[in-house]
């Protein structure tokens, strides 16, 4: 009788040890399909932008030309633990449309990804910041160069213009068509807003980019960060905070980053992807000094460029 009992209590044994296990391998099964499998919604022709002919002025941190300026300054503040470095990237066009935005491999969907130098290279960028890491999500308006590439609603997003101007809007409010319609060129959709009307926002301690990301953490607290300012029209600066380097940064809470814009002087400013994706590239080189281990560069899905 106790034999009967103790393979009976094996069987069982074993047939909870299966569905653990099946759970297991339909769980990774999910989360490969979710972070880590490409799949392609659309394929872009035409994206990659020629080299402008043009005299320019160049030096290490500068470019001058009749259409366009560029001066990246670096900052620091704090010492010792409490040091913060960061770049600041001030934009002046004369062309909008050099101002915009590219998708790695040519390709829009989930999880395809690219070098960030070579998103830069096939490009021709002249100055580029990481973008909004659009194909981690599967919500957000997305729009690339006047093309619609996903309509989902949910949060407020920064729309760029052609005719140079920048503006927030709540994805819920206006549909992509209307975008188009009122001269959109280009969406970014991830947040927060760091800056509204020249006034930095006050409380980001509930803020939430993906509702279903189920490795989310805090991203109000201190990590590197990536965001673009708008002054007034055609006027625009990119800003990336290098962080997690005790001694030569340690980053910054997104309260003190949209507090860096306000202190610039921006009319508005909205973040973008940061943590180890956080990076900025000009001519050709990175600028800053990314927190990823290894060769130092994340592969990312898109890039705001000028070239």
């Amino acid at each position: 009788m106790i034999k009967k009992h103790n393979k009976k209590t094996i069987k069982i044994k074993n047939i909870i040890i299966m569905l653990i296990i099946s759970a297991i391998i339909v769980f990774l099964g999910y989360l490969a399909y979710r972070y880590l499998i490409p799949r392609v919604e659309h394929r872009i022709e035409e994206q990659n932008k020629e080299k402008i002919k043009e005299i320019s002025d160049v030096t290490e941190n500068t470019y001058k030309s009749n259409e366009l300026e560029i001066r990246i300054d670096k900052k620091e503040q704090g010492e010792g633990k409490d040091k913060v470095t960061y770049y600041v990237a001030d934009i002046k066009l004369k062309n909008p449309e050099r101002i915009t935005r590219a998708f790695a491999n040519n390709e829009i969907g989930a999880n395809i990804v690219e070098k960030m130098n070579t998103l830069c290279e096939r490009n021709n960028a002249i100055l580029a910041i990481n973008g909004d890491y659009y194909s981690f999500r599967k919500d957000g308006i997305v729009i690339g160069n006047s093309h619609i590439y996903r309509n989902i609603p949910i949060r407020e997003s920064l729309a760029m213009y052609k005719d140079g101007t920048m503006e927030i809007f709540n994805e819920t409010s206006i549909n992509a068509e209307e975008l188009i319609k009122k001269g959109c060129r280009n969406t970014l959709s991830f947040g927060p807003v760091l800056v509204r009307n020249g006034i930095a926002e006050a409380d980001y301690t509930e803020y939430a980019v993906d509702g279903d990301n189920m490795i989310r953490g805090n991203i109000a607290t201190e990590n590197p960060r990536t965001g673009i300012g708008y002054y007034d029209k055609n006027h625009y600066c990119f800003v990336v905070v290098d962080g997690r380097q005790e001694g030569y940064s340690k980053g910054v809470t997104l309260r003190e980053f949209a507090l860096i814009f306000e202190n610039l002087g921006c009319s508005l400013a909205y973040n973008l992807d940061g943590g180890n994706s956080a990076n900025m590239y000009f001519r050709g080189n990175k600028v800053n000094k990314s927190s990823q281990p290894g060769d130092g560069e994340r592969e990312i899905s898109d890039i705001v460029y000028i070239y």
